[in-house]
């Protein structure tokens, strides 16, 4: 896999996780092919495709406002008792706006990088965005320096519980979507991929 289909996949994994309003819902429409090509080109087992499917026909017949509930329910909700919290401070320190989110945004600035006021630097589709972009410039050496001192330190045990946790398929999709996306990338930087 290239460096650009790896930046799209690290996108696309973000944006899975933003709350999901109607913007949301237009962007799984236009990415739902991708996807699908995606998992027939690298997916080792079907069972990564056909946890898609299954969540692809759970978002048709879904009420949007029940994808909602379940996003406030697992990412949102009140911490600390908040099923699945998308914040690496939350995993790591246990609390929120910690030293981890404090030092996310000092990688964020070695290139001028900037989240929105009202959001938190160490929320995972940040860190996955922030990623994408250092693919993109191929600065793979900082990528290789954020994946293992960050994704790799919180990222699994957000999965973990986000499998356990979700009661909707798509998210259960997703969980294992960015599980295995995050040992191939683990592979590749042991490989020393580019």
């Amino acid at each position: 896999m290239d460096l650009n289909q790896r930046a799209k996949i690290y996108h696309i994994l973000s944006q899975l996780f933003f709350y999901p309003d109607e913007e949301f819902f237009e962007k799984i429409n236009e990415i739902e092919d991708y996807i699908q090509d995606i998992l027939e080109e690298y997916a080792e087992s079907d069972n990564l495709r056909y946890q898609f499917s299954e969540a692809i026909d759970e978002l048709r017949t879904l009420p949007p406002e029940e994808l909602q509930a379940e996003h406030t329910r697992l990412f949102i909700n009140s911490f600390p008792t908040l099923p699945c919290p998308p914040y690496e401070s939350a995993y790591r320190e246990m609390l929120l706006m910690g030293d981890y989110a404090e030092e996310v945004s000092k990688y964020y600035s070695l290139y001028d990088l900037l989240i929105p006021e009202e959001d938190l630097p160490d929320h995972i589709s940040y860190e996955l965005d922030f990623m994408r972009f250092l693919l993109e410039e191929g600065d793979l050496e900082l990528a290789r320096e954020f994946f293992e001192e960050h994704i790799l330190q919180w990222v699994p045990d957000f999965i973990a519980d986000l499998k356990n946790e979700s009661r909707l398929k798509f998210y259960r999709f997703v969980a294992s979507f960015l599980e295995d996306f995050i040992e191939r990338e683990r592979e590749a930087f042991v490989r020393g991929a580019s």
